[in-house]
């Protein structure tokens, strides 16, 4: 239940995305659909489906963030975390202020043991998107492998006020 909530929340901040301004010329419309689509397919836990999906996006237009981030999804719900990374870098790389991206690379540096690389992913996602509760949550987890138990208390603490009531 709570991962369906996670997606649909990742749903929302790429329409939020779009809107802050991370936008590509757009060449043709249809990747929108086949991102909606991947999206649906990543919230239904069917990853390599949305892998297929984003790289139908992908082949129409590769310079778009939204494209990356779902392929990185896709491939982190896999268990490929290396090539989620690969992914989430490419996204960060075309759109530096991408908060999404940065703390889903955190999740992936957390889930390869990379606590502290980790961190300063949900960092950075966390000045960027300040709102973002999975930024927090990310943070508390890799704080407590860090042993750093009252700080990721607080980071607990500041991802359940910004979870819808």
């Amino acid at each position: 239940m709570k991962r369906r909530l996670f997606y649909t929340l990742i749903t929302v901040l790429i329409v939020a995305l779009a809107a802050a301004g991370c936008k590509a010329k757009d060449p043709n419309a249809q990747y929108k659909k086949y991102i909606e689509d991947g999206m649906t397919q990543v919230t239904a836990e069917k990853y390599q489906d949305a892998l297929g999906t984003f790289e139908k996006a992908y082949k129409i237009f590769p310079a778009h963030p939204q494209v990356h981030l779902g392929k990185g999804l896709a491939m982190a719900g896999l268990g490929n975390d290396g090539g989620a990374i690969i992914e989430f870098d490419k996204a960060i790389n075309l759109c530096q202020s991408y908060p999404e991206a940065h703390i889903r690379k955190g999740d992936s540096l957390f889930n390869l043991g990379l606590y502290s690389d980790a961190l300063n992913e949900y960092e950075t996602g966390i000045k960027q998107g300040p709102t973002i509760a999975g930024g927090y949550l990310g943070k508390a987890k890799a704080l407590e492998k860090l042993g750093r138990a009252k700080e990721a208390a607080e980071a607990s603490d500041k991802a359940k006020s910004l979870e819808p009531k």
